[in-house]
């Protein structure tokens, strides 16, 4: 039977913080169904370099998130996604 209430970290299970490796994952998956391999690189070396800031910023992201805001872990890893963009908007100012 499922145990209801705070878990033994005093969070509910649904506001636990996302790992790094579970923001990494949702923004390669991001990456992959959006065809921003051009932009971020094949997986691997070069996009795990390219995706080092945008997970840190993912991260403090969700925590913020959850933690201030009241969401819950999945949709704090959802919106971790908006940091791509942060990094896109930089990258089409500096060229245009």
């Amino acid at each position: 039977m499922p145990t209801i209430g705070p878990s033994p970290q005093g969070r509910s299970p649904g506001k636990r913080v996302p790992s790094e490796k579970e923001i990494g994952d949702r923004l390669g998956d991001f990456i992959e169904s959006r065809g921003l391999k051009d932009m971020y690189g094949e997986a691997g070396d070069e996009r795990n370099r390219r995706l080092k800031g945008p997970i840190k910023m993912g991260e403090e992201m969700a925590k913020k998130l959850i933690e201030g805001m009241g969401c819950t872990g999945e949709v704090a890893k959802d919106l971790t996604v908006l940091t791509l963009y942060d990094v896109a908007i930089l990258i089409g100012t500096f060229w245009w």
